[in-house]
């Protein structure tokens, strides 16, 4: 029988990164292509967060020698189990996400509309950044210790 809490908590690191890539993503096809600069920051984006998913799977990979050991539990395998990196990897996927809701707010900003349509359309950006904060840290932080 597998580990299944290592399987799950391995889907989990590939998850919020592809939903952050499809977010990313629909902002380049939107916004993107009438402002290089604003490109490159996506991309920047883009790559940080291909950054945090290759390291966090490495991470958790090396914990158990062999790695093998992490899914089957009757290989003899010593883990060093460490709360760290999940710790680090729950605030990087707070920090990636707060990043992703910045990009579309220059571009809100400068459109010409009154300031009330301004909020009523940034508005949605702000829950998200809520939510961010408030809802989905905790709640990650209490799935992956």
């Amino acid at each position: 029988m597998f580990q299944w809490n290592t399987i799950f908590t391995l889907i989990l690191y590939f998850i919020y990164p592809l939903i952050k890539f499809s977010i990313l993503a629909f902002y380049l096809r939107i916004l993107g292509p009438s402002n290089k600069r604003y490109r490159i920051s996506v991309w920047l984006l883009i790559a940080f967060n291909v950054a945090i998913l290759v390291s966090t799977v490495a991470a958790l990979l090396q914990m158990c020698n062999p790695p093998a050991g992490l899914f089957y539990p009757w290989i003899q395998a010593t883990c060093n189990i460490s709360d760290v990196v999940f710790v680090v990897q729950a605030a990087l996927q707070v920090l990636t996400d707060f990043l992703c809701l910045l990009p579309p707010i220059p571009f809100v900003l400068s459109l010409n509309l009154s300031r009330s349509r301004k909020a009523g359309v940034l508005l949605p950006i702000l829950i998200g950044f809520v939510y961010v904060v408030e809802i989905q840290s905790p709640i990650y932080i209490l799935l992956t210790s």
